[in-house]
């Protein structure tokens, strides 16, 4: 058995590059809110402060922008702490029969290397993805662990073919995440029926392909109580045509 976590030089260094792109979003944020402040203000005229772009416009601005800001200023005296702890005991460990991605409190996911069909390394990736013959059920290596090419290389010794990829697998469940986060602003700002009708519609399909996901990965913790979440978009595509 062997264990492969991150060193502290890549652990810090990880950080450093979290509190720059935390910097820049935080600068970035205020900066869009602020020059929309001053266009209402100023050009109060313009199509995005009309309905019905106004509605989609505050809305992206609450999720893109207010929301995360918010967040970040709320926890930006103990992040540092919490990612450290969170990537201390963070690992693969990799024995004869089976591949562990380790958490911080534990076992996030676990394969048994006869399930393993092949492993993908996408050029735009993260690492290297071993796939099953469930589409939904995988596991990532991250590209900077510390001993990622030993892992890799035990892989491919034990039998595990390498498919380089130019494209990260599971498209669709960034497609999902986007339209999940559509279905909620819908609901609470259109109102056409046809329009809500469709979006309940659409709801019902994330729900299923949610479940998919879930039920592929059973022994996930984290996902313990997410298919109660699968229909959360249901529920309020549902009242927001109820309530029109």
């Amino acid at each position: 058995m062997a264990v492969y976590s991150y060193s502290e030089a890549q652990i810090d260094r990880m950080i450093r590059r979290s509190q720059a792109w935390r910097t820049g979003f935080a600068v970035g944020s205020a900066a869009v809110l602020a020059a929309s402040l001053l266009l209402l203000i100023y050009r109060p005229q313009l199509p995005i402060f009309r309905e019905p772009i106004r509605a989609w416009y505050i809305a992206i601005l609450l999720t893109v922008c207010v929301h995360p800001l918010v967040r970040a200023i709320w926890k930006r005296g103990h992040w540092q702490q919490a990612l450290r702890n969170a990537l201390t005991h963070c690992g693969i460990e990799l024995t004869s029969d089976t591949v562990t991605l380790l958490g911080e409190s534990a076992i996030v996911r676990q394969l048994m290397l006869q399930d393993v069909r092949r492993m993908e390394e996408p050029s735009i990736g993260r690492g290297l993805y071993l796939r099953t013959s469930n589409r939904y059920r995988w596991l990532l290596i991250p590209r900077n662990l510390e001993g990622y090419n030993a892992i890799k290389n035990q892989l491919i010794l034990s039998g595990i073919s390498l498919s380089p990829s130019s494209f990260l697998p599971n498209w669709e469940e960034f497609v999902f995440v986007l339209l999940f986060v559509g279905t909620l602003v819908c609901a609470g700002i259109a109102h056409s029926k046809t329009v809500l009708v469709t979006n309940l519609v659409i709801s019902v399909l994330i729900a299923i392909g949610g479940l998919a996901v879930v039920n592929a990965n059973r022994d996930n913790p984290k996902l313990r109580n997410a298919r109660i979440g699968c229909f959360i978009p249901v529920v309020a595509a549902a009242l927001g045509l109820l309530l029109r």
